[in-house]
């Protein structure tokens, strides 16, 4: 009853307002969210030298470009679960040890494991992949390209920088041409050839 005797008085009161200003006025109450702007971390800036030589050190020469780049952006996409393996690394207490293949990055490596399939074997090289010390091995190996690429919250000598932040893409961000759907001529007067473009150069 004390409903209806509300939305009457609020009826009545706003009687005299168009309709876009109740509509308005309507949104207004409604919860709002905002974007929090955090910092992010640059994008790995390493020679591609230095990345090559890792791939072809840990990995079989036969690995794809795809799987390359599914374990890269697996490690860019998760700077949190790298903020987690990085603090068990690097020790602080006397209590504490080192674990380079933390159960963080076991938990990656698992569902690298998954993803690949049959394919697992190409994160080893000849002869190394053993079923069941994997899952470890292919830590050790997340973790030392996680040093290489320096995403990590530490310094080379174990110091604590800062947290990581989001990864920024926008250093590999594509480049993107408009251009015609299709390759050829497709007017009724034409033959089909292809298309040119005329520019100034």
């Amino acid at each position: 009853m004390f409903l209806v005797f509300v939305f009457s008085t609020l009826l009545f009161y706003f009687s005299g307002f168009s309709w876009a200003t109740l509509l308005l006025l309507g949104l207004s109450f409604l919860p709002g969210v905002h974007a929090v702007t955090t910092n992010q971390t640059s994008f790995p800036n390493i020679s591609f030298q230095h990345f090559s030589n890792f791939i072809q050190n840990q990995f079989s020469p036969q690995i794809s470009l795809t799987t390359v780049l599914l374990v890269l952006f697996s490690l860019i996409e998760n700077p949190e679960l790298l903020n987690l393996h990085a603090r068990q690394a690097h020790p602080a207490y006397h209590n504490e040890k080192k674990i380079q293949a933390s159960s963080w990055l076991k938990t990656l490596s698992r569902a690298m494991e998954t993803r690949l399939g049959t394919q697992v074997e190409q994160l080893f090289q000849a002869q190394q992949f053993i079923p069941r010390t994997a899952t470890r091995d292919i830590a050790l190996k997340l973790h030392g390209l996680s040093e290489l690429l320096q995403l990590t919250p530490y310094t080379s000598t174990g110091q604590f920088q800062k947290k990581l932040g989001p990864i920024s893409h926008s250093a590999i961000e594509p480049i993107r041409i408009i251009c015609p759907m299709s390759m050829t001529c497709t007017t009724s007067t034409c033959k089909p050839v292809h298309l040119e473009q005329l520019t100034r150069t």
